[in-house]
């Protein structure tokens, strides 16, 4: 359940969001790529995609609670609006 939110990008999300130290968005950004690949890569090889879609949800939730990095909100990671 918790495989996606143990990724260096949600680590450094989390990290960011705790002690409020912006990380560099081009890094940011480099690493939600891979979180991105590695996602859909998971995905494709689900064989219980109920499983997956709640391992999705999981993540979509603890993603929401994550407040600020890069001087975006985290949420824009979530909804991909820029």
């Amino acid at each position: 359940m918790k495989r996606f939110i143990s990724t260096k990008f949600f680590r450094t999300l989390r990290n960011a969001s705790q002690t409020g130290i912006y990380m560099d968005a081009d890094a940011l950004q480099n690493e939600y790529d891979d979180f991105a690949v590695f996602v859909f890569s998971e995905g494709r090889n689900a064989t219980d995609k109920a499983v997956y879609r709640d391992m999705l949800v999981y993540t979509r939730v603890e993603l929401s609670s994550l407040t600020r990095v890069a001087g975006k909100k985290c949420g824009c990671f979530s909804q991909k609006s820029h």
